[in-house]
């Protein structure tokens, strides 16, 4: 289920084992892609097209989930780390990023980390972590149903997430992608969970993967998300002076359009673009591929 996958055993951190992706083209600029929770770096083979196209060897880490193993007491600056320990043994000595969804947080861990090596930054759906989330009640006003409950028990009794993700995990991914489906998603995003959509078969396939290590991975990722320090702050992240650009669309009630304006007031270099109609999935599929192709064309201007 994960044939394709590239592995190896880095020179440091301890000779930890990578798995990762490549799509694109192999001689072009480098673009590590951090993908979101439920799915794998596989997920950015959607892509593979838009990357030959615009000249992108897109370089896609797993980082949780499926062939993945963190540490179970990893924080999000430690799956940063795994980023740059997986450059290293590529010899990239500078990279654009993007990220999906959760993978908002690693991506964002990078640029705190090694900002000298981060040329600029596309994040697509940005997701806040919960205790920024905490300080400003605005970035989870309207936030989907299930979201905001996992945020609530994440923040207070973070040890429930094992047991009730357990269980989620039991879904199939049909029944998950039903969840997507709400009065805020858009006529065409709907379309794009059912049987036969490339999206459909994308997600199903990745849910598949991640189930090769069982749930355990799913509770982790959402404590590291919400109740687990990330491991840097983004006064670090300003610091930086990286480009970050970030978009989520109008109507998402997963990455709401506030916490992309909360990222813009906490860090100068922040370029946030909401795009009309659009809702959660549109970091997803075509919408992912319209939104790559602004950042990496406004990357070459």
């Amino acid at each position: 289920i994960s044939a394709g996958a590239k592995w190896a055993a880095t020179a440091t951190g301890g000779g930890e084992a990578i798995t990762w992706w490549e799509f694109g083209d192999p001689g072009g600029r480098p673009l590590i892609a951090l993908h979101g929770l439920g799915i794998t770096g596989r997920s950015f083979a959607e892509q593979d097209a838009l990357f030959r196209a615009c000249g992108i060897r897109c370089i896609a880490p797993n980082l949780i989930g499926g062939l993945a193993s963190p540490q179970r007491d990893a924080r999000s600056s430690d799956l940063s780390a795994t980023v740059l320990r997986l450059a290293d043994h590529l010899g990239l000595a500078r990279f654009s990023l993007a990220s999906v969804s959760w993978g908002t947080l690693p991506l964002l861990g990078v640029v705190a980390l090694a900002p000298a090596r981060v040329e600029r930054a596309g994040l697509f759906g940005a997701f806040l972590h919960g205790s920024w989330c905490a300080e400003e009640p605005a970035t989870t006003s309207g936030l989907h149903t299930d979201n905001r409950r996992v945020l609530a028990v994440g923040r207070r009794w973070p040890w429930l997430l094992y047991p009730w993700m357990q269980l989620f995990h039991l879904l199939s991914a049909d029944a998950v992608m039903r969840r997507f489906c709400d009065a805020r998603l858009p006529p065409a995003e709907r379309a794009t969970v059912q049987r036969g959509h490339p999206f459909h078969d994308s997600f199903a396939q990745g849910w598949r993967e991640c189930a090769q290590r069982g749930y355990f991975y799913l509770a982790l990722g959402w404590e590291m998300a919400i109740s687990r320090a990330p491991g840097f702050s983004l006064a670090e992240v300003d610091a930086a002076d990286v480009e970050l650009w970030v978009e989520t669309g109008e109507l998402d009630n997963v990455h709401t359009p506030a916490m992309s304006e909360y990222l813009a007031r906490h860090v100068r270099r922040c370029q946030i673009h909401i795009v009309k109609g659009q809702g959660r999935l549109g970091c997803t599929g075509t919408a992912l591929d319209a939104g790559l192709a602004r950042f990496l064309a406004a990357a070459s201007g």
